[in-house]
């Protein structure tokens, strides 16, 4: 893996930390609740932590996508294309999901932690998808990539150990980047210094103008610093 795959990663990773800073905290305070109180607290509190962090982690993508092309001598220019926030449903099934356990007739013991569990890793999944989706997107839709690959490191399970050996470059929209909680896997651009054709367009994304603004330049880029 290139280094500056690595460190991306390790960016990623560290944004995700902050997060779930934030999801402890909020769990210190209600995670004794009654499981309605509690699944409707997580359902309020969940879309303002994810859409924090996830378009902070869509900005870091699409940054290091910026950075990866120049790199690359890739011809011409290309402004990332940025995938889409989770909407509201995301958030209401997660903490549905999360809470199921503490419904059951005989829950085990330990069941506020399984229900942590569950929503840390949920959360963790939402984030780590907007910047793989920023990356597969930009990939996709620049006439001088090639596409996108798998990448992540040696110490992976099993599940991403097959998925990282197969090498494969993806060039279609439809296919889906396959992940677990807590899962450290990332897409990463791949080049063709040979694609030079701009006449190229892919149709099927629109260039967001999400983090256009100096006030979301700003604000992610204070996320970014607390790391």
């Amino acid at each position: 893996m290139l280094p500056a795959e690595a460190e991306q990663r390790q960016a990623l990773a560290q944004l995700v930390a902050l997060a779930q800073r934030d999801l402890a905290a909020f769990w210190q305070a209600a995670g004794e609740l009654p499981v309605g109180q509690l699944r409707e607290a997580l359902a309020e509190v969940l879309p303002g932590i994810g859409l924090t962090y996830g378009d902070a982690a869509a900005a870091l993508g699409a940054e290091w996508f910026e950075t990866a092309r120049e790199a690359s001598g890739a011809p011409g220019s290309f402004a990332p294309v940025l995938a889409e926030q989770p909407d509201q449903g995301r958030w209401a099934s997660l903490a549905n999901w999360a809470t199921e356990s503490m419904l059951k007739p005989d829950p085990p013991k330990d069941v506020r932690r399984i229900v942590l569990k569950r929503v840390d890793g949920g959360l963790q999944r939402s984030i780590a998808a907007q910047h793989r989706e920023t990356i597969m997107r930009s990939s996709i839709a620049d006439p001088a990539a090639k596409g996108w690959k798998r990448v992540g490191s040696g110490d992976t399970c099993d599940f991403c150990a097959k998925l990282l050996g197969r090498g494969a470059v993806y060039t279609d929209t439809s296919v889906h980047f396959r992940a677990h909680d807590h899962c450290s896997c990332a897409a990463a651009p791949a080049w063709d210094p040979r694609r030079v054709d701009r006449s190229h367009v892919n149709d099927d994304f629109t260039h967001s103008t999400r983090f256009r603004s100096d006030e979301a330049r700003v604000r992610n880029a204070r996320l970014l610093r607390d790391y």
